[in-house]
């Protein structure tokens, strides 16, 4: 039975999901990470292998073949590998390929190739949005963006801490609880923490926040904020490509959106468009999409 193959190929490991016409998922798997701006050719051995290994359980009745990819947009070199890849994979040259930015793939995941906006808030926060080409707002990294993103609502724990230390004042209750939930003793041991610390690291005390939203005031406060923050990115792409009276097809992506209910509300409460929300889909779904469901409409 023919089959299609999605692969999510990210820093921490690269996800491939196969999946038949009736949209079931016949068989799911993981390599090594993959980005194509800092280790190319690796990402193209984890490539192949990965596909190698579902031809090898599947037989070669492959559909197509899509691919996101860390680092693909930053490199530029997106026909050069797309061309290794072809030159290398064992199906036939003739068998569809499409490469896009990890963005972009769970756009196509959660949305299809048709007209809309994804949010994205994680460790980084962005909106990605599709009318007849690509554009997104937000994304700046850590230091010039990422708004309302995982990294930036641990970087103000972090600094609420500070304040603490530099006014000689005693912690209060959620700072207590804050360090109890670190693991350390005092918030000089959190602040070095931080710094001894990589940036995905830091975004998971984001966690503490959700975690305890109920419990103190503050965490609610700061989730609600990452809402009001997300909504002006969902404006600005609005201003420049979208109509108020119009409904505006919107996805949700990445742990700050997907496990805060809060701040799902309040970006559709501070939303200047009626957002129509979609289903959850992997980012491999992606492949469904483009080669069965998307044909099936044109033809």
């Amino acid at each position: 039975m023919n089959y299609v193959i999605g692969i999510d190929s990210g820093g921490t490991a690269t996800k491939v999901r196969v999946y038949r016409k009736d949209r079931t998922c016949c068989l799911e798997f993981q390599v090594g990470p993959g980005n194509c701006l800092l280790f190319k050719e690796q990402t193209v051995n984890e490539l192949i292998q990965a596909l190698e290994q579902v031809k090898q359980q599947l037989g070669d009745a492959c559909d197509g073949i899509v691919i996101g990819l860390a680092g693909l947009s930053a490199a530029g070199n997106q026909s050069e590998l797309a061309a290794q890849l072809k030159e290398k994979m064992p199906y036939s040259a003739t068998t569809p390929i499409e490469l896009y930015n990890d963005a972009q793939l769970a756009y196509i995941a959660k949305i299809g190739r048709t007209s809309g906006l994804l949010v994205i808030a994680g460790t980084g926060s962005v909106a990605v949005g599709y009318k007849q080409q690509w554009s997104k707002v937000g994304g700046w990294g850590p230091i010039l963006g990422d708004k309302g993103s995982g990294y930036d609502l641990a970087v103000g724990l972090y600094r609420e801490l500070t304040n603490t230390i530099d006014t000689n004042q005693p912690l209060n209750k959620w700072q207590q609880a804050f360090l109890d939930w670190l693991n350390v003793s005092c918030a000089e041991d959190a602040i070095r923490m931080f710094y001894q610390s990589e940036r995905k690291e830091i975004a998971k005390a984001a966690r503490f926040i959700g975690e305890h939203q109920e419990q103190f005031s503050y965490c609610r406060s700061v989730l609600i904020q990452a809402g009001k923050e997300l909504s002006h990115l969902i404006n600005r792409w609005g201003a420049q490509n979208w109509q108020l009276q119009q409904p505006l097809p919107c996805a949700f992506n990445g742990s700050v959106i997907e496990k805060n209910p809060l701040v799902q509300e309040t970006i559709m409460k501070y939303s200047h468009y009626v957002l129509q929300t979609t289903k959850d889909y992997p980012s491999t779904f992606a492949a469904w999409r483009l080669f069965y469901n998307e044909k099936e409409q044109t033809q």
